[in-house]
């Protein structure tokens, strides 16, 4: 009984750590994106995007809309991986 679960404990960690895994490559995307240097896009994305999502997702609703798909998508895998 103790190896058994032991081998469930250990997988639904392993799978759960690898949902967050995927989430955190996803709110890293935005400060791997980038635009030529001084332009508006560029002030834009940085302002909106890159800098918020990295500090304070709510100085920026593009930033919360992206952080929020990200919990989500992290949420998703998790209980995908849990179903199996």
């Amino acid at each position: 009984v103790r190896n058994i679960y032991k081998k469930m404990i250990l997988k639904v960690w392993g799978f759960g750590f690898l949902a967050d895994f995927i989430g955190t490559i996803l709110m890293f995307i935005p400060n791997l994106i980038h635009f030529n240097s001084n332009t508006e896009l560029s002030d834009w994305w940085y302002k909106n995007m890159a800098n918020a999502v990295s500090y304070n997702p709510f100085d920026s609703i593009y930033a919360v809309i992206w952080v929020t798909l990200s919990v989500l998508a992290t949420a998703f895998f998790i209980y995908l991986f849990n179903l199996k």
